[in-house]
């Protein structure tokens, strides 16, 4: 029995203030991944409740063959280190038809590509590692994606048959995103820290730093490829003085309160650039 009712209307308040923000921070998984390869043919979550160390040298740990899947690793591991350097497999893979895929809380270790969505549209690419894969860490391609908050580390050309090596090659906003070591294995070549595909997306809030080349190959920061971009507050260092160029955009490219350090051409081909600081 309550003798104060201020008190336990407060009470009752705060716990009405609790238990909604607990319930929606619960993972809902309709699916629990058990074994790698896997094909997800059917729309849902899907959720890791382990670690997985494979070997694959082709094709992919999980294959999304459907629209509206959501793969939540729970912090868990995709691991192909026991794989050659020469891997061609895929982490998580979806061709260009598929819609509304999202990966997250997932940390995705030496495959060729960390994670490739080829095209389609809404996909969700959030909270994952990445870290040395021989290629790309992250792909994706399509319309109306978002690449948010991933810490992209140590992924690019780490084995000498490739000109070239990514962090983060996009059609989507990319925001808020760590690419720290961009690795070139093998004579003359480029590393990119990330690449804008999509006319009219954002690059905002990344931090790019420790970019290496090789021979005659280019580091580049940021390379915009499309109309319209925008790139703002992005911090974009190589490792040492290096005659790359930090941010590479093109006449339509709006840039803006960026910080570029180390490379020979600061900013290029901008058509706007209030606010950026470099040296």
């Amino acid at each position: 029995m309550c003798i104060f009712r201020q008190m336990c209307a407060l009470i009752l308040l705060g716990g009405l203030a609790i238990a909604p923000a607990h319930a929606q921070s619960a993972q809902v998984c309709d699916y629990t991944i058990n074994s790698l390869p896997m094909v997800i043919g059917a729309a849902g979550n899907y959720c890791l409740t382990h670690n997985f160390m494979i070997q694959l040298e082709s094709g992919n740990a999980i294959t999304v063959s459907t629209h509206n899947v959501t793969i939540d690793c729970n912090g868990y591991q995709i691991n192909n280190e026991a794989s050659s350097e020469a891997t061609l497999a895929i982490g998580i893979y979806a061709d260009s038809s598929r819609k509304n895929i999202t990966v997250r809380n997932c940390l995705i270790r030496a495959f060729n590509y960390g994670v490739e969505l080829l095209g389609g549209s809404g996909h969700l690419i959030e909270d994952n590692r990445f870290d040395n894969n021989r290629y790309v860490g992250i792909r994706v391609n399509g319309e109306n994606n978002q690449v948010l908050r991933n810490r992209v580390f140590y992924n690019g050309s780490k084995f000498n048959i490739y000109s070239y090596g990514w962090g983060i090659y996009a059609s989507a906003d990319v925001i808020d995103n760590t690419v720290a070591g961009v690795i070139a294995s093998g004579p003359n070549v480029s590393t990119w820290g990330i690449t804008m595909l999509g006319a009219g997306t954002e690059a905002r809030g990344n931090l790019i730093r420790g970019l290496t080349a090789t021979g005659t190959g280019t580091a580049v920061g940021i390379r915009v490829t499309a109309p319209g971009v925008t790139l703002d507050r992005n911090r974009v260092s190589a490792t040492a003085t290096t005659a790359g160029i930090g941010i590479s955009g093109n006449t339509d490219t709006f840039c803006m309160n960026n910080t570029v350090a180390y490379f020979g051409t600061t900013i290029a081909s901008c058509r706007s650039s209030g606010g950026n600081d470099s040296y």
